[in-house]
């Protein structure tokens, strides 16, 4: 794991977590929460994220949900009243050269979170290799213009791996096939289950719901962030 894009990581992983302070110090001038709690919330992650200030204001019965007028009051960009601060990350050009220089591929996750199609150009443009089509933030007209971009852009097309991973065991010849997971969302279930009703799925662990990044709630966080300690 060469040393620059190790050290870009934790520049990144640093601009996140002034970000999430400075968050946080809102949210307790807001409400009547301490930065103890929702440190405590955070407990066991690399950072501190929306989720845990969410847990924190529940715990404190400022809401009575994750998601509702509390979370979109603070965290929805089209509020007036948002404490969203965006970090101070390193140049997307610079992060795209460091992958390459590691002998890595970029992959633009997410794209319609990401600022769209718009996005997807912009950073096509600098050296991406592929982009996520596949997603919960895209629907079926939109991933289909994301991979109709990549083929003519010669874009890697990814997301989606359980099915795809099952479509290619039966383009080889594969009759019975089994998926397992360690954790999943009924979303993710019910899309492979209807995809391939032929598949026995089995799922150690059945989880809440997916959140608006297509994360599983309340999950065990990114397996990227995971390993490469990102978030």
């Amino acid at each position: 794991f060469p040393d620059r894009l190790e050290g870009l990581c934790h520049k990144n992983s640093m601009a996140r977590k002034r970000a999430s302070q400075y968050m946080m110090i809102k949210a307790a001038q807001r409400y009547p929460v301490t930065a103890e709690l929702m440190k405590r919330c955070a407990t066991g992650s690399t950072n501190l994220y929306k989720q845990h200030i969410m847990h924190a204001l529940m715990e404190c019965g400022v809401a009575d949900s994750f998601y509702g007028e509390v979370y979109n009051e603070l965290f929805s960009p089209e509020s007036e009243n948002n404490i969203l601060v965006k970090p101070a990350f390193s140049p997307v050009k610079e992060v795209i050269d460091a992958i390459h220089d590691a002998g890595g591929i970029a992959i633009l996750a997410h794209p319609m979170l990401s600022g769209g199609m718009e996005a997807v150009v912009k950073y096509a443009a600098v050296g991406i290799n592929g982009i996520e089509v596949w997603h919960p933030s895209a629907d079926e007209k939109t991933s289909a213009e994301l991979l109709s971009y990549a083929k003519k852009n010669g874009l890697l097309a990814t997301g989606g791996s359980a099915c795809d991973a099952i479509n290619l065991l039966k383009r080889h010849g594969c009759k019975q096939i089994k998926f397992m997971a360690i954790i999943g969302a009924p979303e993710g279930v019910s899309k492979v289950a209807e995809a391939h009703p032929d598949v026995d799925i089995y799922v150690s662990t059945l989880d809440r719901c997916l959140n608006e990044n297509g994360y599983i709630l309340p999950g065990l966080g990114d397996a990227g962030d995971r390993l490469f300690g990102t978030k």
